[in-house]
């Protein structure tokens, strides 16, 4: 099959909202189709809100639309632009969470998320924290209770592996 390449759309059925791309190869074995598909079976998709409805609503009330076809891949992304504005003064419509064609940038909230957070600050306060990824546990300390706890696992692990060593070798 010819790569096609244009504008699509991903429709919700149930509620009428919208996710609007562009992609030099749509349909094609490695094309945004597929990779959309994918990534919201799997429940990975970048896009929060595109899955959220994906889960609620199902596949079955979504539609994968051509939206317009673009012979010219160069003018792909200024064609883009125009849906992108249309997408931006109805946002209560569409599940895009950036309205300029940049082809392919991951927008701040993916950014963000990929992180491990929606906040824009994740990780600068963490810095310094521990091990953990944030910092509830931050400055606190255990109870001699559980040092002495501690203490002990180590040595039975270290006496373990002390004998271990101590074993003739079977081949």
């Amino acid at each position: 099959m010819n790569k096609v390449s244009g504008i699509y759309k991903i429709i919700n059925k149930a509620d009428g909202k919208y996710y609007v791309g562009s992609s030099k190869d749509i349909y094609g074995s490695n094309g945004r189709y597929k990779y959309h598909l994918k990534c919201l079976r799997s429940n990975t998709h970048r896009n929060d809100y595109l899955q959220n409805a994906w889960n609620k609503y199902g596949k079955d009330n979504f539609d994968f639309l051509l939206v317009e076809s673009v012979s010219d891949v160069e003018k792909l992304l200024e064609i883009e632009q125009k849906y992108l504005d249309i997408a931006k003064n109805e946002q209560d419509k569409c599940y895009n969470l950036e309205f300029k064609s940049t082809g392919g940038q991951w927008s701040e909230h993916t950014k963000n998320k990929m992180r491990g957070s929606n906040n824009p600050n994740y990780g600068k306060k963490n810095i310094g924290g521990n091990h953990f990824g944030n910092t509830y546990f931050k400055g606190r300390t255990h109870s001699e209770e559980t040092k002495q706890k501690m203490r002990e696992a180590a040595l039975r692990r270290k006496n373990r592996q002390e004998n271990l060593s101590l074993l003739p070798a079977t081949i």
